[in-house]
């Protein structure tokens, strides 16, 4: 879906390990956003925000030279289905 939409999406877990980050990274234009991509099968549960708000503090670590303007929590309720595409 973020392709289709036209992001250069990144996958993270295979770039910097499945400990490092979360799970895309998404460009457009001039905008670079962090993405965590979370299952749940019913009503998603306020603690997924915590799993953003972890990436969004140890990305400066990660990648000092490349800032991000905007992150974005994906509750996926379609399991299998893939969000990257």
């Amino acid at each position: 879906m973020l392709r289709a939409a036209g992001f250069t999406v990144t996958d993270l877990h295979e770039e910097l390990g499945d400990t490092q980050s979360a799970d895309p990274l998404a460009v457009l234009g001039a905008d670079t956003c962090l993405i965590e991509v979370k299952s749940a099968s019913g009503a998603a549960p306020e603690k997924l925000v915590s799993h953003l708000q972890r990436h969004v503090e140890t990305w400066p670590q990660l990648r000092p030279k490349q800032s991000a303007n905007c992150d974005a929590l994906i509750v996926n309720h379609q399991h299998r289905l893939a969000v990257y595409e």
